[in-house]
């Protein structure tokens, strides 16, 4: 059973770069106003979001916003994860495409990543992970800190730790992470 929203809930209806659509039922154009200064709460359970944003236009049942912080975590981890099952690459830094491990990333963060994979993965080895967020391609490089199997399935799991990474690189992984959010609250 869905958690029943809370009463100033909305749900996105669509991201534009820093520009959040929202949706809900209330008269929030008799809460907000443009140029007001909020706080978004997005998500919830194991994964939310927060930011600082200020509002462009309120309507009737809408709310579109800018966001004027970039979307921050509000988990024990420190960084915002999802979980995601797709393709992914991964090879040594110091090697090239042709040593590449095919795998699936199961969840994502700025901070890292875990995946599985047929082939077993070294503590310590330092990789780039190549995938994407939507349709836009990402490499990531990190180091593997931790790696484990799961009963007699024959995988083998590893959990990255990310590099620093450019603040465009970041931007891409936040959109992604309110997009994916989206999608997921509105099924």
């Amino acid at each position: 059973m869905r958690p029943r929203p809370r009463p100033g809930a909305r749900r996105i209806s669509y991201v534009n770069g820093e520009i959040f659509g929202l949706r809900g039922s209330a008269d929030v154009d008799q809460l907000f106003a443009a140029r007001d200064m909020v706080t978004l709460h997005i998500g919830s359970h194991e994964v939310m979001l927060e930011s600082h944003a200020r509002v462009l236009a309120a309507g009737t049942r809408t709310l579109r916003v800018l966001v004027t912080r970039g979307v921050g975590a509000l988990e024990r981890r420190g960084s915002v994860r999802i979980q995601v099952a797709q393709l992914l690459s991964m090879r040594p830094v110091d090697r090239d495409a042709s040593h590449a491990v095919v795998g699936q990333l199961l969840d994502l963060s700025l901070g890292g990543c875990a995946l599985r994979t047929r082939q077993a993965l070294e503590v310590g080895t330092r990789v780039v992970v190549t995938t994407d967020a939507g349709c836009v391609p990402l490499q990531l490089v990190g180091e593997i800190v931790r790696v484990w199997r799961t009963g007699s399935s024959g995988w083998c799991h590893s959990g990255i730790q990310f590099d620093p990474m450019p603040a465009r690189t970041r931007e891409t992984i936040n959109r992604y992470f309110a997009e994916h959010l989206r999608r997921t609250s509105s099924s």
